[in-house]
C-alpha cells in the first residue's frame, strides 16, 4: 500500500511539472536580448473575472498560441508555439488589480490564438479534430488536457479579423495587449471573447524587470487584421 501511495504521489508531482512546463515560457530574468537576437520577445497580459464568489483551484490564465501560415492561413502542426501561464489570475471585482504581465522569449514567427484555459477547461478558437466531436458539433474532451494541440485539427484554418493573429521577427519586441476574459461558472470555462485592452505602462514595468532586455518595444492588436511589426 505505501509503495503503491508512493508512485501515486510521484505520478501526481510528474503532472503538475508538466503542467508547469506547459504553460510557463517566460524568460529567465538573466536574459540577454538585442536587435541582433535570433529570438523575439512578447509581451502580453492576462486576467479572469468570476461572475460568481468562485475561485479556480489553481486561479491561473494560461493562453496558447501557434504558429500559422500567413500564405495558407492554416496552423502548422510542426511548427513553433508558445503559451503563457499567469498564476493568480482570477479577479472577483473590476476594482482588483490585475496580475503582472508575462515576458516571453519566442521563436520569430506568425502566430494565432488556439486556445485560452482557466485551471483545466479551456475554450477553443479554432476546430477540433473530428473524433473530439459529438455528431451535433459539441466537443468531447478530457478537461484534464494540458496542451491544447492534442485536439485541435492539426491545420486548422485561421482568418485576419477573426482570430487574434500576429507575426513577430527575430529581434523584436511585441506587446500584444491585456485580455481579460470572464468566467460564469466553474464548470464553464472561460468567455470566447475577450475584453483586450492596452497598458503599456504595465507592459513596459514588467519589461524594467528585465534589465538585459534592449530594444523599441511594439504595440500590437492581434484581433485586427494584418499585424506584423515592422522595423
Amino acid at each position: 500500500m505505501a509503495k503503491a501511495a508512493a508512485t501515486l504521489g510521484g505520478l501526481l508531482l510528474i503532472l503538475l511539472v508538466v503542467s508547469g512546463c506547459a504553460g510557463n515560457s517566460s524568460a529567465p530574468k538573466s536574459l540577454s536580448f538585442d536587435a541582433d537576437s535570433d529570438k523575439a520577445i512578447v509581451v502580453v497580459g492576462g486576467s479572469i473575472l468570476w461572475a460568481e464568489n468562485y475561485r479556480d483551484p489553481d486561479q491561473s490564465l494560461t493562453l496558447h498560441w501557434q504558429a500559422f501560415d500567413p500564405k495558407t492561413l492554416r496552423l502548422m502542426p510542426e511548427g513553433a508555439a508558445f503559451a503563457s501561464l499567469t498564476r493568480a489570475a482570477v479577479r472577483l471585482d473590476r476594482d482588483d488589480p490585475y496580475p503582472p504581465v508575462r515576458v516571453l522569449q519566442v521563436e520569430p514567427g506568425s502566430y494565432a490564438l488556439v486556445a485560452a484555459g482557466s485551471g483545466v477547461s479551456k475554450t477553443f478558437y479554432v476546430p477540433l479534430q473530428d473524433r473530439y466531436k459529438s455528431e451535433w458539433g459539441t466537443k468531447l474532451v478530457n478537461d484534464f488536457h494540458l496542451d491544447p494541440r492534442k485536439y485541435i485539427e492539426p491545420q486548422a484554418p485561421v482568418a485576419y479579423g477573426s482570430n487574434h493573429l500576429f507575426t513577430v521577427e527575430a529581434g523584436q519586441i511585441v506587446y500584444l495587449g491585456h485580455y481579460e476574459f470572464t468566467r460564469s461558472s466553474r464548470y464553464l470555462g472561460v468567455s470566447p471573447l475577450a475584453r483586450r485592452f492596452e497598458d503599456e505602462a504595465a507592459a513596459r514595468k514588467a519589461l524594467a524587470e528585465f534589465p538585459g532586455i534592449a530594444g523599441t518595444m511594439i504595440t500590437l492588436d492581434p484581433a485586427k487584421p494584418s499585424q506584423s511589426a515592422s522595423r
